[in-house]
């Protein structure tokens, strides 16, 4: 289990390891099984959750093994399988970093020459202007652009469990009360209904991917979870005695 005290850095903010960690889980759909004391941190600090998306989309395409042991998640795991996921969480780890270091010498070093530069690439500007655009005003939208294309395409209807939801699929016997079909969820993401049926419940959270991130089997009609999303469309399934009693949907903004 990661010690307490490599989760977090002198800066009181999650440690390159915790957030490599965090992103693990989100690709293992294994997020209930981190320490609350980390999902509580993520639940309220905007950096950690800006760094953790942001390594979350570099390693986007990058598919996680179920079958392959994890050395937090899993018990009993060989040293040799614990070196090799050490070495893909250290690659993990500097993609973010070359991330960050690219912003910083934008930032601290690119912006410093723009500014000494000042009859010539004045007069550049003067020129482009005239034209109708300046180069200050195209840097913006090349850099905004990616991210309204990532977080558009986290709002698309997942065409097999939107046709769930549409046909309205759910027992005469359940009455859900949160969250209403379509509602807009704040940070406490609570799911309770009520009816006749009896326990077990499984209880399964999606992206609009189909991807499962929660999947809980709970006694009581009740279920509050810890967890910090990103904006988007999410579904959940509710099933009871083997049968699919409900599909709804709500979306994170």
């Amino acid at each position: 289990m990661l010690p307490a005290k490599s989760m977090f850095a002198k800066s009181y903010h999650l440690s390159q390891e915790a957030i490599a960690l965090y992103v693990d889980a989100l690709k293992l759909s294994k997020i209930d099984q981190l320490p609350e004391e980390l999902l509580i941190h993520v639940a309220d600090c905007e950096r950690c959750k800006t760094e953790i998306t942001e390594l979350f989309s570099l390693l986007d395409e990058q598919k996680y093994s179920r079958e392959e042991v994890h050395p937090y998640f899993d018990k009993g795991v060989g040293e040799k399988t614990r070196r090799s996921w050490q070495a893909y969480r250290i690659a993990a780890i500097l993609a973010l970093g070359i991330g960050f270091g690219a912003i910083f010498y934008y930032l601290a070093v690119v912006k410093v020459e723009q500014s000494t530069m000042i009859p010539a690439q004045a007069s550049k500007r003067d020129e482009v202007s005239k034209e109708g655009t300046s180069v200050a005003e195209k840097k913006p939208e090349r850099a905004e652009q990616p991210a309204k294309e990532l977080f558009a395409g986290n709002f698309i209807e997942s065409p097999n469990l939107e046709d769930l939801v549409n046909n309205e699929l759910r027992s005469s016997e359940i009455q859900v009360l949160s969250p209403l079909n379509g509602a807009v969820v704040g940070k406490r993401l609570q799911f309770e209904w009520r009816g006749d049926s009896k326990g077990p419940f499984v209880l399964q959270l999606l992206t609009n991917t189909d991807k499962v991130l929660v999947s809980r089997t709970v006694s009581e009609p009740r279920l509050v979870l810890g967890i910090q999303l990103t904006p988007g469309l999410y579904y959940w399934k509710l099933e009871s005695a083997g049968e699919l009693s409900y599909v709804g949907k709500f979306f994170v903004k």
